[in-house]
């Protein structure tokens, strides 16, 4: 074989190769094509009445607070949020602490845990460091409330609240 024919097979693999990585690319049900934004919807919301089902399914279980706990952690420890959800998340407990309902209602185990996941969440996956702060705060107190262990009017619970303040300056809100 000359060098012609060489490049000639050479070339030809190439272009075949190419040809059925594109094939594949496009055969790929994961694959970015115009009907990506649809999918993400379709897997946000999938994924939103998931974590809501599970909430419900743990709020509603004969188990103790300290039992419902630990199985909401759990399952935040291993939630995988989008980028949207995190912020979403983390606007709602900072709104949740702001108006100074987070606490309010400990027997309602429903609110809390979704409270708890939703901290967890934000606290495991955001990137700025105050909102990270402010989501740990933020468990802590939920936490802490919703098992007993501390009140709305303990010096815990205060200086959490001092620290959430600080955090929410930091974050300017």
């Amino acid at each position: 074989m000359n060098r012609l024919q060489v490049v000639k097979v050479y070339l030809s693999t190439a272009l075949i190769s190419f040809i059925v990585c594109m094939v594949c690319i496009n055969l790929n049900p994961d694959h970015k094509g115009s009907n990506s934004q649809a999918k993400k919807t379709v897997a946000t919301t999938t994924s939103s009445s998931q974590w809501k089902s599970k909430i419900t399914e743990i709020a509603s279980n004969d188990k103790t607070p300290n039992e419902k706990f630990d199985e909401i952690s759990k399952y935040a420890h291993n939630y995988k949020p989008t980028k949207d959800e995190i912020k979403t998340f983390g606007d709602e407990i900072i709104k949740e602490y702001t108006n100074k309902t987070y606490i309010k209602d400990v027997s309602n185990h429903e609110y809390m845990l979704t409270n708890i996941f939703k901290s967890e969440v934000v606290e495991r996956n955001a990137s700025e460091k105050p909102l990270k702060d402010f989501a740990f705060d933020f468990w802590q107190n939920s936490k802490y409330n919703y098992r007993g262990v501390e009140n709305t009017t303990s010096s815990a619970t205060q200086a959490n609240e001092h620290q959430m303040d600080k955090a929410l300056n930091k974050m300017n809100k």
